[in-house]
């Protein structure tokens, strides 16, 4: 039990003492600095020389790890396993530091590569997994989105207002909103990620309401005789309530996940703020931007009709009208209704987070069984195995694998009784993952 302790006590002072890692920048008038940390090991000497302890008597000298160690250097490459294409090779992974794009990172460490292949012969480099794909993918989604949802939704008020003047002041109100949210998110540490984005498109939806309740106000009172300055005054003013009212009780539904913890929190605060900074922002568009752009260009006003639409309200008015009468059957499909779609729900089962997509990516582990057990040798077989039956398969561009103690697989999940394998797809590959699990 004692060397056992000791073993642990000299391996947790060493990895406290052998490290080496930046720790921002140091700015002066002209320059930029990187600052690092700690100092790692990088000869045997060194190795030798690192102190473990050091009680400050006179009579205890310090503690070197020479002491109570043999410290020599040994090769431990038949411990790991690393190949590309079928051909050792040497992994690296790669990560940003905090407060850095992602997308950024990744770009200029893919022209790097093209440099370092340029300046060095024999070097072959392959990406196996670039996370800066799958954010390409999401935010050119989340912008195309944002894009047609607001086309739908200018389209849909020229449909009911038919009138191009209030069209156009309700689409101009779209994209300030958009500015002011962003700026909020801004002042509010929130960066442009895959959460707060979904929040923008959202919101996009919910931002034109208060602008259409504000502007149909001024364009009634208009009609009514009102000269354009007083409409605009009157009516936003009479509608300022209920709108401020609406707009709250909305950010009071999401305000809740601000004060929850753990993972909900990370997950979705950033979704809760963006929409709350959103329906603000409408708000206080529609009470301020709206009111003063339509003084200026709703000085004339035509009576609109619906044909349509009324024809639309009389049919629910009769089959409201049957409704009310047969009460008790309404009641009774509504709650046949909610029960029905709480086991529809509850029978998909639950999942923390579905994440299918379309991606270039495969990954694949290969472990022994539970009531199993592999060497390392025979590990290694297995997956030399496993690359050889899908390296056939035509779409796939690059196929990595690695496994050991000290990978670097290892590090970010996996273990020494398992290979991680990533395979990279051609970019108009049609490759499934049921195609690769096939040849397996």
């Amino acid at each position: 039990m004692n060397d056992i302790i000791t073993v642990d006590m000299i391996s947790n002072l060493m990895v406290a003492q052998n490290f080496d890692m930046p720790a921002g920048y140091a700015y002066t008038d002209a320059n930029e600095y990187l600052v690092r940390v700690g100092e790692a090991v990088k000869t045997v000497d060194e190795l030798e020389d690192l102190v473990l302890m050091d009680m400050g008597m006179d009579s205890v000298g310090i503690i070197r790890l020479g002491d109570v160690a043999d410290i020599a250097m040994v090769d431990n490459s038949d411990e790991t396993y690393a190949v590309v294409n079928g051909n050792p090779g040497i992994m690296l992974s790669m990560e940003k530091q905090t407060g850095y794009s992602t997308g950024d990172v990744t770009d200029r460490l893919l022209d790097k590569f093209e440099v370092l292949e340029k300046n060095t012969d024999g070097l072959q480099l392959a990406v196996l997994m670039n996370q800066g794909v799958y954010i390409d993918i999401i935010v050119q989604s989340v912008i195309q989105n944002i894009i047609v949802g607001a086309i739908l939704a200018i389209f849909v008020l020229l449909l009911f207002l038919k009138d191009v003047k209030t069209t156009i002041i309700i689409a101009c109100s779209i994209p300030l909103s958009v500015v002011v949210s962003i700026v909020l998110m801004y002042f509010t540490g929130i960066s442009l990620n895959i959460i707060s984005m979904s929040g923008l498109v959202l919101g996009i939806g919910m931002l034109v309401d208060n602008s259409i309740v504000v502007i149909e106000n001024i364009y009634r009172l208009r009609g009514e005789g009102y000269s354009i300055r007083k409409a605009a005054v009157e009516g936003a003013g009479q509608v300022t309530g209920a709108i401020i009212a609406s707009t709250l009780t909305t950010v009071s539904v999401y305000a809740p996940i601000i004060f929850t913890d753990g993972i909900t929190r990370q997950l979705f605060v950033d979704l809760a703020l963006t929409i709350a900074f959103t329906l603000i922002a409408s708000l206080v568009v529609a009470l301020t931007f709206v009111p003063a752009l339509s003084s200026s260009m709703l000085k004339k006003t035509k009576n609109i009709k619906h044909p349509w639409f009324d024809a639309f309200k009389e049919w629910y008015g009769k089959a409201l009208a049957v409704c009310l009468r047969f009460k008790p059957i309404v009641f009774i499909v509504a709650i046949a209704l909610l029960v029905g779609s709480a086991y529809a729900a509850i029978s998909r089962g639950f999942t923390f987070m579905d994440m299918d997509m379309e991606t270039n990516q495969l990954t694949v582990t290969i472990e022994a069984k539970e009531d199993e057990k592999l060497t390392f040798e025979e590990l290694v077989s297995y997956s030399d195995e496993v690359i050889d039956r899908i390296s056939d398969i035509e779409g796939i561009d690059t196929i990595g694998a690695m496994a050991g103690e000290n990978s670097t697989m290892n590090l970010m999940g996996g273990g020494s009784d398992s290979v991680n394998m990533y395979i990279l797809l051609d970019e108009n590959s049609d490759v499934s993952v049921s195609d690769v699990a096939d040849e397996i």
